[in-house]
C-alpha cells in the first residue's frame, strides 16, 4: 500500500473556454468540479495504475464527500480528518490549446483538535505502507515539522519517502531522511529565500538539499526537461544535472502533472523499482496526465 499525506486538498471548479482575454467576459458551457489538489491528484492516478492507496486528509464537509464519490469509487481508502471550515476552492480557466490559469485560495486554518488527529491519523497511515507520499502545502494550524514527524516514523521503518513540496516544511523534514524531493521550478527557486548564503546556480541549490539529507532531487518545469541531481554531494563540490526530456503531446490539461509524477515515483519505489525505473514511470504518468481533461485520471 502506498501511503499519500495531504493536508491542503482543493474543491476544484474547471471552465473550459475557447481563449481567454484579461477583462473580457468568457461563457463556459458546463462547470467540472473536481476533487483536487497535490494529493489527491497523486491518489487517483495511482489508483488508475491499480496500486492499494491510502489517502490521509484534512477536509470539510463538502470536500469529503465529494473525495468519497470520486476517489472512494476507485479503491482509494479514504482516511479524512474533518475540519470546521470548507476546504478551499480553486478555479481552473483551461483554454482550447491547453493553456491553463489558476485561482488559488489559500488553505483556511485548522483546530487544535483537527491538527492532533490529523497527526495520528497520518502516523497511522504510514504504519501500514510499502511507501510514502508527502504532498502539499501545510494549513495555518499544522506545525512546520509536521512532515518532519512522518518522515522519522516512515525511516523508522525503512520506508521509502517522496516529498512533493516546498519552503520550511520540506527543509525541516530533509535531515537523515534519504527521500525523494520532486518539485517544480516556482518551488524550487523560492527555497533560496530560506537557505542563506546560497549561491545562483541550481547546481549548488539542488547540493545544499542533497547536504541536507535528500536522496534526490527533482525539479519539473512544465513541458521543458526535468532536471535531476542525486545525493552524496558536498556543497563545496555541486553536482551536475541529469537532464531528462519530456514526451511532446497534445496538451488538454497541465494541472496536476507534476503531482501524478510524485504518485508515479512513489508507485516504483514502493513496488521496489531503482530510482531510474521511477523516475521514468513518473515522467510516463504524468505525460498521460497531460493528456487527459481531468488531474490524475491519465489517458
Amino acid at each position: 500500500m502506498i501511503a499519500i499525506i495531504a493536508p491542503s486538498l482543493d474543491d476544484k471548479r474547471i471552465y473550459p473556454i475557447h481563449s481567454l482575454t484579461t477583462g473580457a467576459v468568457h461563457r463556459s458551457r458546463v462547470v467540472l468540479r473536481h476533487a483536487s489538489g497535490k494529493g489527491a491528484n497523486a491518489a487517483r492516478a495511482v489508483a488508475r495504475r491499480g496500486a492499494s492507496v491510502m489517502l490521509s486528509a484534512l477536509a470539510g464537509e463538502d470536500m469529503a464527500v465529494l473525495l468519497e464519490d470520486q476517489l472512494g469509487y476507485i479503491g482509494v481508502r479514504l482516511l479524512v480528518t474533518s475540519t470546521q471550515q470548507a476546504t478551499r476552492s480553486c478555479i481552473t480557466v483551461l483554454e482550447d490549446d491547453g493553456g491553463a490559469t489558476e485561482f488559488v485560495q489559500e488553505a483556511l486554518p485548522v483546530e487544535a483538535g483537527e491538527r492532533d488527529l490529523f497527526v495520528r491519523n497520518s502516523l497511522h497511515c504510514i504504519d501500514g505502507a510499502a511507501a510514502v507520499l508527502l504532498a502539499g502545502s501545510l494549513p495555518p494550524g499544522l506545525p512546520l515539522d509536521f512532515y518532519k514527524l512522518c518522515v522519522q516514523r516512515a525511516v523508522a521503518r525503512g520506508l521509502p519517502v517522496v516529498i512533493d513540496a516546498q519552503g520550511l516544511p520540506l527543509l525541516s523534514a530533509l535531515p537523515q531522511s534519504a527521500a525523494v524531493v520532486k518539485i517544480n521550478r516556482e518551488e524550487f527557486e523560492a527555497i533560496r529565500a530560506h537557505i542563506p548564503g546560497t549561491r545562483d546556480t541550481d547546481d549548488a541549490l539542488a547540493a545544499e538539499l542533497l547536504s541536507l539529507g535528500a536522496r534526490c532531487v527533482i525539479v519539473t518545469d512544465g513541458g521543458n526537461p526535468v532536471r535531476v541531481w542525486q545525493g552524496g554531494i558536498s556543497t563545496m563540490l555541486p553536482t551536475r544535472a541529469a537532464v531528462l526530456p519530456v514526451p511532446a503531446v497534445r496538451t488538454v490539461n497541465p494541472v496536476g502533472s507534476g503531482d501524478v509524477m510524485s504518485g508515479g515515483i512513489t508507485l516504483a519505489l514502493a513496488r521496489g523499482d531503482s530510482l531510474e525505473e521511477a523516475i521514468h514511470l513518473g515522467i510516463e504518468m504524468a505525460t498521460a496526465n497531460a493528456r487527459t481533461l481531468l488531474p490524475g485520471e491519465l489517458s
